[in-house]
């Protein structure tokens, strides 16, 4: 009976919430800023002729494109997931050094990294390798007894690493 009226409460407590309005000034429009505020197409004209900023890209890479994963630059390389482990050379307009099929990469995989090393987060398992552009796997570790792909980003507090399974958060002593 006690789960009921909480859930009850709940229930009304979003309606209420979901039947407020919020109104924005209507003599000026409202501006959503995604990124750099500074950057010209995104900008909004508030801070036009304020120092804004053109990007153009300084290389591009037809083999790498990631659409989940985020790249992480050590020293001249990038190295990224998307289906593979990609390595690529930065000085050389990003060609690509190797790319690394493995059992546990998929589409997303988190990758922690330091100048000597790389831990990057596959599919239920754990992959360490060098940064140096060598492209062996030093050790594996199974953290789920099934592979299993994980959507969250691992949290990194101290030398312990927790990640989220589907149904279980394991915390790894690194």
């Amino acid at each position: 009976m006690n789960q009921y009226f909480k859930t009850m409460y709940l229930a009304v407590v979003v309606l209420l919430l979901g039947s407020l309005s919020i109104h924005a000034d209507n003599t000026r429009p409202l501006s959503l800023v995604v990124m750099d505020p500074l950057a010209a197409p995104l900008s909004c004209p508030c801070v036009e002729g304020y120092a804004q900023r053109k990007y153009e890209p300084i290389a591009r890479s037809r083999r790498l494109r990631p659409d989940m994963s985020s790249p992480v630059v050590v020293g001249r390389h990038l190295f990224c997931v998307k289906r593979f482990l990609h390595c690529l050379d930065l000085e050389s307009g990003l060609t690509e050094v190797w790319r690394l099929r493995d059992e546990a990469l998929t589409d997303y995989a988190p990758i922690f990294a330091t100048e000597e090393r790389m831990l990057i987060v596959g599919n239920g398992q754990l992959l360490l390798m060098n940064t140096n552009g060598d492209k062996t796997i030093l050790a594996r570790q199974t953290v789920f007894a099934e592979d299993e792909e994980i959507y969250s980003h691992p949290a990194l507090v101290g030398n312990k690493l927790f990640i989220r399974g589907k149904t279980v958060l394991r915390c790894i002593s690194l």
